[in-house]
């Protein structure tokens, strides 16, 4: 499809997808390379196309006061609760109702129109029901909002006439309300404190009237409220890694064409039972702190300054600081083995040091090291290419840590 404009042109091959034009081996129009870089983005002028996206991963540490062997921090990564899903979608998130949806109720009958993005109320309530208002539910309108995300539900009077209605969210599991909202798109924020399965419908209080009043919803992430948009698509990737990261040094996954994705992972994790090699030190022991020994296989070593997190404590190389300068915690060496410290009030010999461990594991908090590796380790696999949408796009994940994204989308030149 080719559209012309003043001189300037959009051009379509099929189904909104990109296609450029030439005369000779000069461009007349077609696409361009928009890219960002977030946890949230959001594309204008998009295709039906597929994305370039890389995702770099990130920990952080948890907890309050100062990190010691008596108040350990929490270390939480990206996806590191069974992976997460990389969603791209259009701004509406609200999926076409079923289509032969109809329910009446007390002389005013609601129904989804042809297609599913728009319902039709008609007729007068005059009855009686408890508080003076009757709801009617569209069962065939469900959204899973995120816990801890913002969205705007929105709704819009698109034709017929009506008096004294709302638009409203109530929970699927126990029917609870969530939200509502005028016909006026206006907007109204919501923040679920946990995954939510809600559904859609419409109040309507003693002596409201419809003609053939048509209605359409919108739910979208952010706080704004933008013109109302029909759904166009939602693609959910499962990416069933986690991805750790620190600094420059992070774990990544790439999509790389078809559909293959590359997985690098270039930070190691080690959670403590109490049932590994432990060896004493002398190296690492003084008066005030005895330290332990254990193999950690493709550590980087010391002397170089390393990055690392401990959740018992700081993290040290013997280059950057020595033996002096260390605390609690973890510290890299030289070699493949690295070291554990505990102050002397915890730990004297081996066999105390390994009853710590084996108590704090017991009790939920166990000492957790995360390392860089030496060597990255590098995994492909299968998956779907990450969608985009004509004419806008939004990209974001489920994870509870948010990755660093980057993508690089074809789009359409200008802004036309």
């Amino acid at each position: 499809m080719l559209y012309l404009a003043d001189k300037k042109a959009k051009l379509f091959k099929g189904d909104y997808k990109p296609v450029s034009l030439y005369l000779g081996d000069k461009k007349v129009t077609g696409y361009e390379y928009a890219e960002q870089t977030g946890e949230i983005l959001s594309f204008e002028r998009t295709y039906n196309d597929s994305a370039y996206i890389k995702m770099y991963g990130k920990t952080v540490e948890t907890g309050e006061g100062e990190k010691s062997p008596d108040n350990p921090y929490e270390l939480k990564s990206v996806g590191d609760d069974g992976g997460f899903d990389l969603v791209s979608s259009w701004r509406n998130l609200i999926p076409p109702f079923t289509n032969d949806y109809t329910v009446t109720l007390q002389g005013v009958t609601m129904s989804v129109l042809k297609g599913g993005q728009s319902v039709r109320v008609d007729g007068e309530f005059t009855g009686s029901s408890p508080g003076g208002r009757i709801s009617l539910r569209s069962v065939a309108g469900r959204i899973k909002l995120e816990g801890g995300v913002t969205y705007t539900f929105s709704a819009y009077h698109v034709g017929g006439t009506y008096s004294g209605m709302s638009a409203y969210l109530n929970k699927v599991s126990d029917n609870t309300f969530i939200a509502s909202t005028n016909f006026k798109g206006t907007g109204v924020q919501i923040t679920p404190s946990e995954d939510t399965e809600c559904y859609i419908g419409v109040v309507l209080s003693v002596g409201a009237k419809c003609e053939d009043a048509e209605f359409v919803f919108q739910i979208e992430r952010g706080v704004s409220t933008s013109p109302y948009t029909p759904f166009r698509g939602m693609q959910t990737v499962h990416i069933p890694y986690t991805l750790r990261g620190q600094g420059d040094v992070r774990d990544t996954i790439e999509y790389i064409g078809g559909n293959r994705w590359r997985h690098i992972q270039r930070w190691g994790r080690k959670v403590f039972d109490g049932t590994e090699i432990l060896n004493a030190s002398t190296a690492s022991s003084n008066e005030e702190y005895f330290g332990v020994y254990t193999l950690f296989e493709n550590t980087a070593l010391a002397p170089l300054i390393r990055r690392g997190y401990c959740s018992h404590g700081g993290v040290w190389t013997i280059g950057a600081l020595g033996w002096a300068s260390v605390g609690s915690g973890f510290i890299y060496n030289l070699n493949p083995y690295h070291f554990l410290r505990l102050p002397r009030t915890i730990a004297n010999n081996v066999d105390e040091f390994r009853a710590f461990l084996i108590a704090e594991h017991a009790a939920g908090t166990p000492w957790t090291v995360e390392y860089e590796l030496a060597e990255p380790i590098i995994t492909y696999f299968a998956a779907p290419a990450p969608q985009t949408y004509y004419p806008y796009t939004q990209i974001y994940t489920t994870a509870t840590v948010q990755p660093t994204l980057e993508a690089k989308i074809r789009v359409w030149e200008g802004n036309y």
